[in-house]
Formats: C-alpha cells, structure tokens, sequence
C-alpha cells in the first residue's frame, strides 16, 4: 500500500504546481501590460512553442533528421547540429 500512498502524494504535487503555474501570472500582471514591446513578445509565445514542439517530432518521426545534420555540417552550423 505504500506505492498507492506514494502515487496519490505525486499527483496532488503535481496538481499543486499546474495550479501554481497557471495562477501566478494572473496574480504578477493584474493589471493591463502597457509596454508594445512586451505585448507583441508576448503575443508571439504560443506560436514559437507550438513550432519548438512541432518540428522535432516530424523530423524523428519521418526519419529526416539525418538529412538535417548532414545539411547542418555542410552548411557549417555546429550549434544548430548539436540539437538535432
């Protein structure tokens, strides 16, 4: 029984900081963010994460990922290599 205790124990910590995720930034910025600069930041995060999410699976996933470093070291862009 203490795997069952231990499983309810992880879930009510992870509960807590999905909570605690989405509740600061309603708590932080009450109220309206005023700076352009921050609110056209702002306004471009969900698309970046989408595609910083997106793009390596369909590489894994089509098997392509190769051809992308290869074209990386070709091209001379070891940073970009090292995440592929």
């Amino acid at each position: 029984m203490k795997t069952a205790e231990n499983i309810f124990i992880y879930i009510a910590v992870m509960a807590l900081v999905t909570y605690l995720i989405r509740m600061l930034p309603l708590v932080i910025f009450r109220k309206k963010i005023e700076n352009r600069f921050i609110r056209s930041f702002l306004y471009y995060i969900p698309y970046a994460v989408l595609a910083a999410m997106t793009f390596p699976a369909v590489f894994s996933s089509t098997g392509s990922l190769r051809f992308l470093r290869r074209a990386c070291s070709r091209l001379r862009c070891p940073p970009a290599s090292l995440f592929l």
